[in-house]
């Protein structure tokens, strides 16, 4: 994993450095998880950057409850009560190592 060198030799930590370790341990990742708990704005654009890297990056749809089950892991996120979180489905990526 490649992190950036500042002028003063500081190691600065991207959240974009935060979703390639996330991916490349095996651990799939949603757009909220993404942006609640790496801080990474855009995952769609790099999904499409590692994809163009030639990283074979997959996805499917699961349920919303699924990706709010692992962020309050970490965090807190309480989606409102009326969202049929079993039914909303979000797009999970994840690394195939196998391709």
């Amino acid at each position: 994993m490649e992190t950036q060198e500042s002028e003063n030799n500081a190691i600065r930590y991207s959240g974009v450095n935060a979703l390639h370790e996330h991916l490349f341990s095996g651990q799939p990742i949603t757009y909220l998880e993404a942006q609640l708990l790496l801080g990474v704005r855009n995952l769609t654009v790099e999904i499409s950057r590692l994809r163009k890297k030639a990283f074979v990056i997959k996805s499917r749809e699961v349920p919303m409850a699924r990706a709010l089950q692992r962020i309050n892991r970490t965090t807190q996120c309480t989606p409102p009560s009326e969202l049929p979180i079993n039914s909303l489905k979000v797009t999970e990526y994840y690394f195939d190592e196998n391709d």
